[in-house]
């Protein structure tokens, strides 16, 4: 009996392999950059780093009250898509990095980092920019504190919502005094999350502080959920450092 496929298949696992190594695959991911306020002076530009699983639509909605700042938003989506469209189900969501071993979630975090940058340097020489703020929630949350401990030269605050600042991923931090002083790092958490415990949050921010670096740790009732006590604690922490409100 004649059968095309088999033969083809073995011949295919007999081959000699010529050359093994590993290529670029590129994504186009949406952004969306706006102003509030009328003041032409120069303003912060806030980044926004959503959660595993949602979108920029939805971040933008659960922090729409820091539209009240004279400053520019910017939110970027997640490159890693976490749900496929079909019929029955029509939510898509995405994500910074994807799980795995801790090589991978490394290479995941630095790849996103510089697709940030790069998101960031497109637009950095048409906007009148005074500094900049990265906040992220959950998944985007260890983002923006990878994102500040590895670009600090382009961060003056970071907020993290129900994540972790992970300061054991770079070494020596205590001696790199002059790298990170002019940095102000916030951490918000739910008392009852069970999905990011609080006290290893708490952990990292002291041992920031112990450091002799700028940083504040906060708890709100609830959870994981990004919820308004978590948005608003992080909107009080910027107006009382001074940023201006519409």
């Amino acid at each position: 009996m004649f059968l095309p496929g088999l033969i083809i298949y073995n011949s295919y696992m007999n081959a000699d392999r010529l050359v093994a190594g590993k290529a670029t695959f590129k994504l186009q991911v949406p952004f969306k950059l706006s102003s509030s306020g009328s003041s032409e002076d120069p303003k912060p530009l806030i980044v926004y780093l959503h959660g595993y699983g949602h979108n920029i639509t939805q971040f933008e909605e659960a922090v729409k009250t820091f539209e009240d700042f004279e400053a520019y938003h910017l939110f970027i989506q997640g490159p890693f898509p976490t749900k496929i469209e079909h019929q029955n189900n029509k939510k898509r969501g995405y994500a910074w990095y994807l799980y795995g071993d801790q090589k991978t979630y490394n290479q995941h975090l630095e790849m996103s980092s510089e697709f940030v940058q790069d998101v960031i340097d497109q637009h950095l020489g048409h906007i009148n920019v005074s500094e900049i703020c990265v906040i992220g929630y959950s998944m985007g949350a260890y983002l923006a504190g990878y994102w500040a401990l590895t670009r600090w030269k382009h961060t003056n605050k970071v907020i993290m919502l129900s994540g972790r600042f992970k300061i054991e991923m770079i070494k020596d931090v205590a001696q790199k005094t002059e790298n990170y002083r002019h940095l102000s790092v916030l951490a918000v958490h739910g008392k009852s999350d069970s999905v990011v415990k609080p006290e290893p949050q708490q952990e990292s921010i002291q041992k920031w502080s112990d450091s002799g670096f700028n940083g504040s740790f906060v708890t709100v009732k609830g959870g994981h959920a990004l919820t308004e006590d978590l948005v608003n604690c992080a909107k009080n922490w910027l107006i009382s450092n001074n940023y201006r409100t519409i």
